[in-house]
């Protein structure tokens, strides 16, 4: 019984972004390292039934927002 539910466990975490990759990802596609970032607000969220993580972040006079695909870590 404990096997299988790990099995499960780890299956169901497969394909699956990070709150903390979807960060990197939207970091990287901005340019700007995490240090240097203030209001940071990230959520997981659904975009026309996918899950997505919301990033949304200030560096200098420039607000960013993106949308990781939570399966694939594609920008939207």
């Amino acid at each position: 019984m404990f096997i299988v539910l790990i099995l499960i466990l780890a299956l169901s975490a497969c394909g699956s972004i990070t709150r903390k990759e979807a960060l990197d990802i939207a970091l990287e596609k901005a340019g700007v390292a995490e240090k240097d970032i203030r209001d940071l607000d990230i959520e997981l969220d659904k975009d026309r039934g996918a899950k997505v993580w919301g990033i949304d972040f200030e560096h200098g006079n420039m607000e960013y927002s993106y949308d990781v695909d939570a399966v694939s870590g594609e920008v939207a």
